[in-house]
């Protein structure tokens, strides 16, 4: 969004463009996305008083993994979330904090336990974490929800099929709401 300005409910883009970063571990959906954005190119798309446009559309090509270690750099902030069921008892961690990390940790297991099975679980004895000391917290408003994230770096030492599923995927809580995107630093 370039140079703009979060206000309390709204946010000012003097320059009026807002690039958008889409990525996923999924062929399929990856092609019904682009597909879409593709046929509504040149229209105008009406949000409450806001018209956009889509004037352009960019493929950025993947890097390949080949390695154990990657350090990755958030393209938005990274959300650890703790849920027990029901709404009322959702908490949201620091990446900075001992207990943000083990949440992490084990929110990693489970969501690369949904997408591999519980084959990964062996691989997943061997992920180490560092997190930048420069990452900042963040707070994000979500549905009327102020969320903790955390922006910065984290390096993740892993198979080079995890590391590639959580570059592609993303990394972390909130996933589908444009949370915890990351590139290869």
């Amino acid at each position: 969004m370039g140079k703009c300005k979060f206000l309390r409910e709204e946010i000012y883009i003097p320059h009026k463009k807002i690039t958008l970063n889409f990525s996923t571990h999924s062929n399929e959906d990856g092609v019904m996305f682009y597909n879409s954005i593709l046929s509504n190119r040149s229209k105008k798309i009406s949000i409450k008083d806001v018209v956009m446009t889509i004037n352009s559309i960019n493929l950025v090509k993947e890097k390949t993994i080949y390695n154990d270690v990657i350090t990755f750099k958030t393209l938005s902030p990274i959300v650890v979330r703790e849920h027990s069921g029901e709404n009322k008892s959702t908490w949201y961690h620091s990446l900075k904090d001992e207990k943000g990390q083990i949440i992490f940790k084990a929110n990693l297991q489970h969501q690369l336990q949904d997408v591999f099975g519980s084959q990964v679980l062996y691989d997943c004895k061997d992920i180490k974490l560092f997190f930048s000391s420069s990452n900042r917290e963040v707070k994000v408003k979500n549905y009327g929800i102020e969320v903790l994230g955390n922006i910065g770096r984290i390096q993740i030492e892993a198979k080079p099929y995890i590391l590639e599923y959580l570059y592609k995927a993303g990394i972390g809580s909130k996933r589908g709401m444009g949370f915890g995107m990351v590139d290869i630093d």
